[in-house]
């Protein structure tokens, strides 16, 4: 079962990825597996200075033998249609599209500046994008 705080975090990352303009990711493929393992580098290397990142941990758990980030997937899937307005909007869920207004992501990404700064957010997007081979301008 996926917990709050691997929602939240999740939510902050998809608006940082909004924040960066960033409107498609790839879902459940190996670019998505490599990004999220960017990802999970970037957040693993920073622990000592956002405790925060403790609770969220697991989401960055991979599935024995196949290597999927099953408890990332079912965050995206949790944030499908909710206030984040996260849709998978294919029938094969080959990419999630992102349609976060500016504002509201720039507001979600400040919701909770005192455990994480915005700005450690959105470079842990960028190092997804990295990672997943997206173009971030």
């Amino acid at each position: 079962m996926i917990t709050r705080e691997e929602v939240l975090f999740v939510e902050r990352f998809v608006s940082a990825l909004s924040f960066l303009n960033v409107t498609k990711v790839p879902f459940a493929d190996h670019q998505f597996k490599t990004g999220v393992d960017c990802l999970a580098n970037f957040v693993t290397q920073r622990l000592d200075s956002y405790k925060s990142f403790r609770p969220i941990l697991k989401v960055f758990l991979k599935r024995p033998v196949s290597g999927n980030y099953d408890r990332m997937i079912e965050a995206f899937q949790h944030l499908n249609g909710s206030r984040v307005n996260f849709a998978l909007q294919n029938p094969t869920w080959e990419r999630a599209e992102i349609s976060i207004p500016p504002l509201f992501a720039k507001r979600i990404l400040e919701e909770f500046e005192d455990q994480v700064p915005k700005e450690v957010m959105i470079e842990a997007a960028r190092e997804f994008c990295l990672g997943a081979n997206i173009p971030v301008t």
